[in-house]
């Protein structure tokens, strides 16, 4: 069964928060259409899925920087554009999924949630990269959480009438749930290569999928 897919990668070029997108209509029709339209006028720079494409997309929403090279792309403009990591300027990309059409929404976390994290050790300016870029998402990822939290709330308790006022105007409740490790995965985010650790971590996952934290749930 086919799925509408969409991934976030950041244009280092333009500076800018972009995303690639690939919509399934199950029943064909003009809506699909009119969701396409509406994704691509709140969700900014955005760039359908090909053939052509889909691989450099797919690549480009992955490429970390500090640890893979930026991925060219060029759009069907006389430019070039360098891509990488679509966590860079927005890591859980709730937003996008609402402006997408998501009204249930389930975010995967890849840390169990503790109070002090574990030092790490800083030996090069690799490592300095990388931490820096872990503490970056990280607070991308909480802003994301409470920015959909508060705008939920706000919408269960609007006030007849003042949406506008509000600033809630066009905005919709949505399902929130994240799926947290209990333990530390003990595998880097390099660390592709390893099967044992990926195989394992997938295990785990598994077991903690079957206790989903529910953060804001619909009513009717």
């Amino acid at each position: 069964m086919k799925r509408s897919l969409v991934v976030t990668a950041t244009n280092v070029t333009l500076q800018t928060s972009e995303s690639f997108y690939a919509f399934v209509d199950p029943n064909p029709g003009p809506e699909v259409n009119a969701l396409q339209q509406a994704f691509i006028a709140k969700a900014g720079p955005a760039h359908r899925l090909t053939s052509e494409n889909v691989l450099d997309g797919i690549e480009a929403s992955s490429a970390i920087p500090f640890a893979f090279p930026p991925v060219n792309q060029n759009l069907g403009t006389p430019s070039t554009f360098l891509y990488v990591d679509g966590g860079v300027a927005n890591n859980t990309p709730i937003g996008l999924a609402i402006s997408a059409g998501a009204t249930d929404i389930t975010a995967i976390f890849m840390d169990p949630k503790s109070g002090a994290p574990a030092p790490q050790a800083i030996t090069n300016a690799a490592d300095l990269g990388m931490a820096c870029y872990s503490v970056m998402q990280q607070k991308l990822l909480a802003d994301d959480m409470k920015l959909a939290l508060m705008t939920n709330k706000a919408i269960a308790a609007e006030d007849a009438g003042k949406s506008e006022q509000l600033g809630l105007t066009g905005k919709v409740q949505v399902a929130l749930r994240q799926v947290r490790p209990q333990h530390p995965l003990g595998l880097s985010v390099l660390g592709f290569n390893d099967q044992t650790g990926l195989n394992t971590a997938f295990e785990l996952g598994r077991q903690d999928a079957s206790s989903v934290k529910i953060i804001w749930a619909l009513t009717s």
